[in-house]
């Protein structure tokens, strides 16, 4: 401790700091402060026109959107022979609905699918590569196939995919 004085000077002020600090947690209660509001002092209403009925009505002649009325009118039917062949014959005919728009296949979600790494033995030929499909990793070679995924070429810096008859060239991550 080379500096005594400045030490003496500063010791005293960090320990009235303390003090203060001390204070204000534990026993430092503010004043409280009292705030007016004006009151007003007459208060007058003015009621002159008298107030209108309610004109809502509510149309409630709608069909029942859960036919809860024809269920509740249906009965279960009989499997006695007699009753069956008293009840009529009716031809249930399929809908014709409007003409039909050909349903397209979901398109592909090419995120799912990521190229990671590659390898080869020296003295093979064989390459694999490591790709993430569907979340889910491994190791496959040229013409491999993996849940619909058919590895069609690899390289060093990407890997040639084909899904749903697709095409595509993933590049290393």
């Amino acid at each position: 401790m080379k500096n005594t004085n400045l030490n003496k000077i500063l010791l005293p002020i960090v320990f009235l700091i303390w003090i203060g600090v001390l204070y204000r947690i534990f026993w430092y209660e503010p004043k409280a402060e009292t705030v007016s509001i004006p009151l007003a002092s007459k208060v007058s209403l003015n009621i002159s026109s008298p107030i209108e009925a309610d004109t809502l009505s509510l149309s409630l002649d709608y069909d029942d959107p859960f036919n809860l009325s024809e269920r509740k009118r249906k009965k279960p039917a009989s499997h006695s022979p007699a009753k069956q062949s008293q009840a009529k014959k009716v031809a249930i005919l399929p809908k014709k609905t409007a003409k039909q728009e050909p349903v397209l296949p979901k398109p592909i979600d090419w995120s799912q699918f990521a190229y990671k790494g590659f390898s080869q033995v020296s003295d093979q030929a064989e390459k694999t590569a490591l790709l993430t499909i569907f979340g889910s990793t491994r190791y496959l070679g040229e013409g491999d196939s993996v849940s619909g995924v058919k590895v069609v070429m690899i390289s060093k810096d990407s890997v040639g995919i084909s899904f749903r008859n697709k095409n595509r060239v993933l590049y290393r991550e």
